[in-house]
């Protein structure tokens, strides 16, 4: 496979090589642009009017999404976008790649010889086939729980020895469909500053006015979720859930034609049951308190759903976007949201821990009934306790000798089969919680299917702090309430 695809050359380019081309993404032609060298570092850019940048230097890998958000990839996220650079550049038949392969004799054929692989992290498998006739590779189908994806390449791009795709087209199970055409590839030019490093984020579109106090108005919805009141465009639309669990500001579809949007794009919209195509708009500005987003993307979601829930009507859903351009604290009890210039925000009492940011979404660690992982912290889960995750169910036998009776969840994407029971104890934060009842995911489907995560905390079990998210930091504070803010 190293003659046939000629990835050893590398080494005669020390700048690198360079891609160009054009891109099919969410729904939108782009023009796009790999770099990529001997020592596993890359940059792969689409630069149309909805882009996304990933990269790294050899070690860190990240990444500037679709909003315009930066930042360093963990967890799931960082596989993922190892994986699917390492497939575009047959980087991944190099020794130390990444990828353990073993023969998978049902997949071959006279055609193809298939082989089987698993990624280091344990948690990503698949299999790549290969061409007898060219002896390169054709077709990659590899599951990252919950979704599956099949990449295709077609043609070929030869330069300096290397063999690379001319055509690669990407397809999952969750609705996406991308692709990529080559026109030209030539040595990468030498750079002042290395592409692959990551720069840390930069939000030059968005402004913080220090007049206006940090404390927002907030509402407690009848499920217990906190509902805010931005201004799009300068206008009042109504509430809008504050969900640290939305990985973007979200319109209900009614507020999309209300403000008389242009949709463009489609994105599909992963939740607890799964995921559903959405399309994409942009709003002028986005306000709430003291910070203003400017030019913001913004996902159409048909959520009018959970208005005679919610006993609201609500317009859209608050997430990602503002949390990553700011320090939000959040009291679930008062109820209370303060949204700061993190340029100017210093913690009064108790101590910052750890935030792994992973899809868009805080996670912080906790340990329940003795064991360890990494739990997404929810405030759209309401007053929810814990609902753990199948992976970590079936890992730890958690219903084993459990009583628990029947349940069910939902949300984007549909309905999750769970088991209800108590838990022991869950330590959050420094705290424990005691003899308390939480959801346990039987049916494999959505977020819950997600192995790199323990389960989903909602706000039953951080409503005894006012928690601090500080996401360019990558940091988190639980401070107990009664201490001064």
């Amino acid at each position: 496979m190293r003659r046939a695809t000629g990835i050893e050359r590398l080494r005669d380019f020390p700048s690198g090589v360079r891609l160009s081309g054009t891109a099919r993404f969410l729904g939108q032609d782009a023009p796009y642009e790999q770099i990529f060298d001997g020592e596993g570092r890359f940059v792969s850019s689409i630069r149309g009017p909805i882009g996304i940048t990933f990269g790294s230097d050899g070690s860190t890998v990240w990444s500037t999404d679709i909003g315009g958000e930066g930042r360093v990839l963990e967890l799931g996220d960082r596989s993922a976008a190892w994986l699917n650079e390492g497939i575009a550049t047959h980087r991944h038949f190099q020794p130390g790649a990444g990828l353990a392969f073993t023969a998978d004799e049902p997949h071959t054929n006279e055609a193809v010889l298939a082989l089987a692989f698993t990624h280091d992290d344990g948690n990503i498998t698949g299999r790549v086939e290969i061409d007898r006739a060219t002896n390169l590779p054709v077709r990659w189908v590899f599951t990252s729980p919950p979704t599956t994806t099949t990449i295709e390449l077609t043609g070929v791009t030869e330069f300096g020895g290397l063999r690379l795709p001319r055509s690669i087209s990407a397809t999952s199970s969750g609705g996406t469909e991308n692709s990529f055409t080559i026109a030209e590839a030539s040595e990468a030019p030498t750079f002042i500053r290395s592409p692959f490093e990551f720069l840390g984020p930069a939000f030059d579109d968005t402004r913080f006015d220090p007049s206006i106090p940090p404390a927002l108005e907030v509402k407690r919805a009848k499920t217990g979720h906190l509902l805010v009141h931005p201004r799009i465009d300068g206008k009042d639309v109504g509430w809008f859930i504050f969900d640290t669990g939305a990985g973007i500001t979200v319109l209900d579809t009614k507020t999309v034609e209300t403000l008389g949007l242009t949709r463009q794009g489609t994105v599909p919209a992963m939740g607890a049951g799964g995921s559903t195509q959405s399309g994409l708009a942009r709003i002028g500005e986005f306000s709430l308190g003291p910070i203003t987003i400017t030019d913001q993307l913004v996902l159409d979601l048909n959520i009018g759903f959970l208005s005679p829930l919610m006993g609201e009507t609500i317009a859209g859903i608050v997430g990602y976007p503002v949390l990553a351009r700011s320090v939000v604290s959040v009291d679930m009890q008062t109820p209370a949201v303060s949204i700061h210039n993190p340029a100017a925000f210093t913690l009064s009492s108790g101590e910052w821990s750890t935030l792994h940011v992973y899809e868009r979404h805080p996670c912080v660690e906790g340990v329940l009934e003795g064991h360890p992982g990494i739990f997404r912290l929810d405030t759209g889960a309401g007053a929810n306790t814990v609902t753990v995750h199948v992976p970590f169910v079936q890992r730890h036998a958690l219903l084993d000798g459990r009583e628990t009776t029947d349940s069910m969840f939902g949300g984007v994407g549909g309905m999750v089969k769970a088991k209800a029971g108590m838990v022991k104890s869950m330590t959050l934060g420094g705290h424990t919680h005691e003899n308390f009842t939480a959801q346990f995911a039987i049916e494999p489907k959505g977020a819950m299917a997600d192995p790199y995560l323990a389960g989903n905390l909602g706000g039953g079990l951080v409503s005894p702090f006012i928690v601090t998210f500080d996401y360019r930091n990558n940091r988190i504070a639980f401070v107990p309430r009664g201490e001064p803010k």
